[in-house]
């Protein structure tokens, strides 16, 4: 890990998804080197709010917070884009046609963020970089909700933690959903200590490869957005279907089906798991798994594909988001009683 270097003729431009997400990632980068900066935040931030507050009315009002913090820092060079908070990864190319030959450094939030927001940004930048064909500007990744799980640069904040800290606090509609600015500044202050500086504070990036290719993030963003849908669906089935008095067993009882197979050992396939073991009436003889070797947490044999399975009376697919694909390997091994956790819950609504 090296310090940062800003030499006088950078132009940094910051991306920040959400107004407030600029000072929490890089306020000792703002505070440093603010006329040298551009901020450009893609949401309109109308999600960060209380239930009391209309997403009309947090919109406005992180609006005039933001314009707050561009008044204190002196910088005149900012842009919103107020994209519908929480919408991103439906809009991976809105930066495509923004110049961004003009900058030779971009700082933006990290691509392993929990925030699904936060992870597009990153593939928005990429994508743009990539339809632009610019490959000499530095992209570098700042940390938000979570360390980033490498760093490459730091700036020491040292005694400057304060001029941090009233930067997020300019943005008070949010410290009153939940305390950035103490959480920012024990990220700062864990990142000094594990790199050896003690009563010390440093803000962390790292830089990115621009030649990397931003096909894996865009699928696993499209990807996690379908799979939860779908696994939200089959939980709401699954309730509603208590609430009616009604049990899984009779879907098998119906059938005569004694002896089950469950493929996928996620949170579908842990649940239905702890369903049966409950009961006598239907035994699951074994999961199929591709992440067998990982899986410690059951008592039942775990096999993936490539292993010889015994014949059973059902094979349940709770990944029920890749049933199909994985309804048609199953037939080429030679199994074909197979249903998916969501047809079962179908027939019993």
């Amino acid at each position: 890990m090296v310090e940062l270097s800003v030499n006088k003729n950078d132009r940094i431009l910051i991306i920040a998804p959400h107004p407030d997400d600029e000072c929490i990632g890089t306020g000792a980068l703002l505070k440093k080197y603010s006329k040298q900066c551009d901020i450009w935040v893609l949401t309109d931030g109308s999600q960060g709010r209380k239930s009391e507050q209309s997403p009309h009315d947090i919109k406005q009002i992180r609006k005039q917070e933001f314009l707050k913090e561009m008044e204190e820092l002196n910088i005149v060079r900012y842009r919103m884009f107020d994209i519908e908070d929480g919408t991103l990864s439906q809009y991976l190319n809105c930066l495509n046609n923004e110049d961004l030959s003009i900058y030779t450094k971009i700082f933006v939030t990290n691509k392993n963020d929990i925030h699904l927001d936060h992870r597009a940004a990153y593939v928005i930048v990429k994508n743009a970089l990539e339809y632009q064909k610019l490959q000499n500007i530095e992209v570098y990744q700042y940390e938000i909700n979570a360390p980033l799980s490498q760093v490459s640069h730091f700036i020491d904040i040292g005694n400057n933690i304060e001029s941090k800290k009233s930067l997020i606090e300019l943005h008070q509609s949010q410290i009153a959903v939940l305390n950035y600015s103490e959480m920012a500044i024990y990220l700062n202050k864990y990142r000094a200590a594990s790199f050896g500086l003690q009563n010390s504070y440093i803000e962390t990036y790292l830089l990115s490869a621009i030649s990397e290719s931003t096909d894996e993030y865009i699928i696993n963003i499209e990807q996690k957005q379908q799979k939860q849908k779908h696994i939200t669906n089959v939980y709401d089935m699954w309730l509603t279907i208590h609430i009616n008095g009604k049990s899984i067993l009779g879907y098998f009882e119906k059938r005569k089906i004694r002896e089950i197979a469950i493929y996928g050992y996620g949170s579908l396939g842990k649940r239905l798991y702890q369903e049966l073991t409950k009961q006598q009436a239907v035994k699951v003889r074994y999961i199929i798994d591709q992440m067998a070797q990982q899986k410690t947490d059951c008592k039942e044999k775990i096999v993936s594909l490539s292993e010889n399975m015994e014949k059973v009376d059902c094979i349940v697919v709770t990944a029920v988001h890749d049933y199909d694909k994985i309804k048609e390997n199953l037939f080429n091994l030679g199994y074909f009683n197979i249903t998916s956790l969501e047809k079962i819950f179908d027939e019993l609504m």
